[in-house]
């Protein structure tokens, strides 16, 4: 009988994490060129990692939306800390209520449209 200790468990997890990650962030420079052009694959990779543990607080888990809310996390900073665009952001997210889909096409379609050259979601 095959038994899995533990730490072999944890490893396992750590290494699916960073392909999941490597894969989300793949996806990113793919799908918003002009959002992350200038970082580097290092610095793309920190934000992703952490960008897909805030969305586990937001039930954000399927691929599809992780790249999407991911991408969300490159928009420059002007449009972030814009009280207007950041307020909107948080209380459309927190809309747990909504699947993770409904909130990120709502905020693709009629928040972010204008502020992501480009890029149709």
């Amino acid at each position: 009988m095959l038994t899995i200790r533990n730490e072999q468990l944890d490893e396992l997890e750590g290494i699916y994490s960073e392909i999941r990650n490597q894969k989300i962030w793949e996806e990113v420079k793919s799908i918003f060129p002009d959002l992350c052009s200038q970082d580097s694959d290092i610095k793309g990779l920190k934000v992703t990692s952490e960008a897909v543990d805030d969305a586990k607080d937001i039930n954000i888990t399927k691929f599809e939306d992780l790249v999407k809310f991911v991408g969300m996390a490159f928009l420059p900073k002007e449009i972030l800390g814009d009280p207007w665009i950041s307020s909107i952001l948080i209380r459309i997210l927190n809309k747990v209520e909504k699947s993770a889909s409904e909130r990120l096409e709502f905020l693709y379609k009629h928040v972010l449209p204008q502020n992501i050259s480009g890029t149709t979601v």
